[in-house]
């Protein structure tokens, strides 16, 4: 009988020695929003576990990637009840609690064979503690030093209707696989709009408030730097002024940087923008210019070519120059010019020579003419030595309403419909 009792409590010590070994896991781990801890899934079936305090209405998100070895982490989500609420591979993102109390969070391999280092992290997506608060035209350059690493930035609009717009650009050297995303969420919670393959977020918020700026890697698998300039496409909060016939120069300095001019026009005018490069450029720099109203809307696509647009109101205009493609910085200009009554005119006469510079990349030199129906006119150019560059002499000829007859290079043949 003794002998029976000995057996069976031997048996009985085997079988939960394997279950222990075969399940294993360990004290959970308490963990704060923001906080990054490493961990590590040494044996199969193992399973980590941490704790937070959470309040019902709080918006969550949770993080881990793999820093080592073959693990390919699974997280679970546990209510303070103990029942499995979400579950998901990498990361959990954007769930509300619904119970205030202990929560727990499980981690473990996908397929509960593989093992390896890891590090994880919560984070609170509505009204998040800590975050930099943002004014609009302003470059920040930051650097993510954990996968699993966000950085959470806020900013302010005074109204709805408001139209955001976001570059964002990786200025140095990373690591592998480092793709930082921006994501754009209200006080809620709510995401709203996240930045694209090329890092540009834009986005007409419905309401006004507080909204949130989370930067992290969506690879969830690198470090690296970043750079980003949040602009506000209406009422912009840096701009200069300028008139039509005047060259504008800058320089972008990073290569999310924004530059703004603003105008005014009236009703039925039509704007010519040429748009051109200095020297002393690095990476792949291309400035581009986009023509907004007052309001905020894009008037036209984004050009790097010579722009026309006719008005149909009176008002304020803003001309914006970036990087086309986020990863350039050097030095722009651009001359802004109307077709119709065009600043700076000068008188031009049949049979008259006319010398003339063209002093900047950017230069129009407008030229105005009388003309009868059926005249036929020829103009030629000749180019003198002391050129700099690839330099050649286009002609555009443009009715007094504005409108372009004829674009030529060199020299330019045309017969007038009409007389003016």
């Amino acid at each position: 009988m003794i002998m029976r009792k000995k057996i069976i409590f031997i048996i009985l010590i085997s079988l939960l020695n394997i279950f222990i070994f075969t399940g294993r896991s360990y004290a959970a781990t308490p963990i704060s929003y923001g906080q990054i801890l490493p961990g590590s899934i040494s044996a199969a079936n193992e399973k980590d576990e941490f704790t937070f305090s959470g309040t019902s209405g709080t918006v969550i998100a949770v993080l881990a990637a793999k820093t080592q070895g073959d693990l390919v982490p699974y997280l679970e989500l546990y209510n303070p009840s103990g029942t499995k609420v979400q579950e998901n591979y990498i990361t959990i993102l954007g769930y509300p609690l619904q119970a205030n109390g202990t929560f727990k969070i499980v981690l473990r391999d996908y397929q509960n064979t593989n093992t390896g280092n890891y590090e994880i992290c919560l984070y609170k997506i509505n009204s998040p503690a800590g975050a930099t608060s943002l004014n609009f035209d302003q470059t920040v350059s930051a650097q993510l030093t954990s996968p699993v690493k966000v950085d959470a930035y806020k900013f302010t609009t005074a109204a709805a209707g408001e139209k955001v717009f976001l570059s964002l650009s990786i200025p140095s050297a990373s690591s592998p696989n480092f793709y930082p995303n921006a994501f754009l969420c209200d006080a809620q919670g709510v995401l709203v709009a996240q930045s694209d393959y090329a890092g540009v977020l834009s986005k007409t918020l419905s309401t006004s408030g507080t909204f949130y700026l989370f930067i992290g890697n969506g690879a969830l698998s690198g470090t690296g730097s970043y750079q980003f300039t949040l602009s506000r496409w209406q009422a912009p909060a840096v701009f200069t002024d300028i008139n039509f016939g005047q060259t504008s120069s800058g320089s972008l300095s990073s290569p999310t940087e924004i530059k703004t001019f603003r105008f005014s026009a009236s009703a039925g005018d039509k704007v010519y923008i040429s748009t051109g490069m200095l020297f002393l450029n690095q990476g792949d720099f291309q400035p581009v210019v986009e023509l907004f109203d007052a309001a905020g809307n894009l008037l036209t696509p984004t050009d790097y070519y010579p722009m026309l647009y006719s008005f149909s109101n009176s008002g304020n205009f803003y001309i914006m120059v970036r990087d086309n493609y986020h990863n350039g910085v050097g030095l722009f200009e651009f001359t802004l010019q109307r077709t119709n009554n065009p600043a700076n005119l000068k008188s031009l006469n049949y049979g008259q020579l006319i010398e003339d510079p063209i002093e900047v990349v950017t230069g129009i030199n407008a030229y105005g003419l009388n003309a009868t129906i059926g005249d036929n006119i020829t103009l030629c150019s000749g180019i003198k030595a002391e050129t700099q560059g690839d330099f050649g002499c286009n002609f555009e000829l443009f009715n007094t309403s504005g409108g372009r007859q004829v674009d030529a290079y060199g020299s330019l043949k045309y017969t007038f419909a009409a007389s003016g």
